[in-house]
């Protein structure tokens, strides 16, 4: 019995981890595209900017910088030094939030379906959304799928606030099954047309914060393991149960 139960496991993390090996990744943006906008000077400013992406998922990337409260300078940067990051700073006391929009479009007027259904699951394999980020204050951070104007989905996560120095960018994995319809019966993740990603600071005086990289992906192996493990000691008991 010992052998056998052995053998299921081995089969059963062989799966899990043959699933992982056989995912294909799809980058929503790894931001080594430069663009930066900047708001200065004046209370409530808005700033915008759309361009060409090559490292953005349909080849182009569109940021919006608004300030809600301030009279400093305030900066939304993509790949600043050549680094691949996008890095939001605040003046100090300036509240601002920040958007990107994802649509295969160089305006920032949305467009649900710009993407022509890019399929975030790669054939099923994908299964969350994982940003990597950092920041000095917590603050919320939303994205929103589109897979057309009548159906889309939006998720929160908080930034961790766990300041920059020597500090890791913190793994916010953002599972599918995680997003709420906002309209009609939700985004399909097998068909998306856009996606919105929002840093909001305007209750979060001072905020400073970077994003690494944003991946449609799975879990870390590390996570396999867990629920592995996990469903093996379901297993187990519910022999016990049934021995019993």
């Amino acid at each position: 019995m010992q052998l056998r139960r052995s053998a299921w496991l081995g089969i059963g993390l062989g799966i899990l981890l043959a699933g992982s090996a056989s995912a294909t990744p799809i980058v929503i943006d790894d931001f080594g595209t430069s663009q930066s906008v900047t708001v200065s000077g004046g209370l409530g400013p808005l700033q915008s900017d759309g361009g060409v992406a090559a490292s953005a998922i349909g080849g182009a990337r569109n940021m919006r910088l608004s300030r809600v409260s301030g009279y400093g300078t305030d900066t939304l940067t993509a790949n600043g030094g050549g680094f691949g990051l996008l890095d939001l700073s605040s003046a100090a006391a300036d509240a601002v939030s920040a958007r990107l929009t994802y649509d295969g479009g160089t305006d920032n007027v949305l467009t649900p379906t710009g993407l022509g259904g890019v399929d975030l699951t790669s054939g099923g394999s994908n299964s969350l959304i994982r940003i990597l980020a950092r920041s000095d204050l917590v603050a919320p951070l939303t994205i929103t799928v589109y897979t057309d104007a009548s159906n889309f989905s939006t998720a929160i996560v908080n930034l961790p606030g766990q300041g920059f120095g020597a500090t890791p960018f913190a793994s916010l994995d953002i599972p599918f099954s995680s997003f709420l319809a906002d309209s009609g019966s939700g985004a399909d993740f097998h068909n998306i047309g856009a996606i919105s990603v929002g840093i909001f600071g305007a209750n979060v005086p001072s905020l400073d914060a970077q994003l690494d990289s944003i991946v449609a992906t799975v879990p870390e192996p590390g996570s396999l393991l867990l629920l592995a493990a996990g469903l093996t000691g379901l297993a187990v008991n519910g022999r016990r149960r049934a021995a019993r």
